[in-house]
């Protein structure tokens, strides 16, 4: 699969992201968008392994969680690195692009919120955004 972006690719080499999906073609697919940019992966393929894997590497300051997972599904997972990582950004992505589940996760505690299928280019756009929003708000309560 050939994958043609375009020609500014934020810079995420200082980055380390955690994917958490239980389908290897999501998690094979967002990793390839990421390493592009410079930024580092792990990918995990359940909740129970994404907070682990999270708390292991404290190095990880993104995590991309999906909603619908085995074992720990995505909103268990939220709270949970929520609890012993509280600055770490924690966008949620699935295939239940409504307006009500955006709210949702909104209101559960995301910083983000992706739908599927993912397209490069409001990837990289909401990634950032995010990232800038979590960034500021850190920076206002550490003042």
């Amino acid at each position: 699969m050939s994958m043609n972006f375009s020609k500014t690719l934020p810079d995420w080499s200082n980055l380390h992201f955690l994917i958490a999906d239980d389908d290897y073609y999501s998690c094979f697919y967002l990793e390839k968008l990421i390493t592009r940019t410079g930024g580092k992966t792990i990918c995990t393929t359940n909740g129970v392994e994404a907070v682990t894997a999270c708390l292991k590497n404290p190095s990880v300051s993104v995590v991309l969680i999906d909603l619908i997972m085995p074992v720990l599904d995505g909103y268990e997972t939220l709270r949970l690195i929520r609890k012993y990582k509280p600055e770490t950004i924690l966008i949620a992505q699935t295939a239940f692009g409504f307006r009500s589940e955006e709210q949702k996760c909104n209101k559960a505690g995301f910083d983000g919120y992706l739908s599927k299928p993912i397209l490069p280019g409001s990837f990289y756009k909401t990634i950032s955004k995010t990232i800038m929003n979590k960034s500021n708000h850190l920076r206002i309560i550490q003042r």
